[in-house]
């Protein structure tokens, strides 16, 4: 089968169809992981705003958003 003109040209076409995947999916993979990241690092900055902001906040005001941290965390609705 490869010594005929059918079998190379099968061969040809399965090795380009595999480079065109591989130079579709690379970059692909590449853009996830950068959006991956990003969201990480957006949630990092979140977070260490909020622990700065925790020594700016009222006691009343903390306490309403335990309180409804607590409902949310036992399933009843915010409110």
């Amino acid at each position: 089968m490869l010594n005929s003109l059918s079998g190379r040209f099968l061969i040809l076409t399965t090795v380009f169809v595999m480079l065109a995947e591989v130079l579709i999916f690379v970059p692909s993979i590449a853009r996830f992981r950068e959006d991956y990241l990003l969201n990480h690092l957006e949630r990092a900055q979140i977070a260490s705003l909020a622990l700065l902001a925790d020594d700016m906040l009222d006691s009343a005001l903390e306490a309403g958003v335990a309180g409804k941290r607590r409902r949310v965390q036992r399933g009843a609705a915010p409110g």
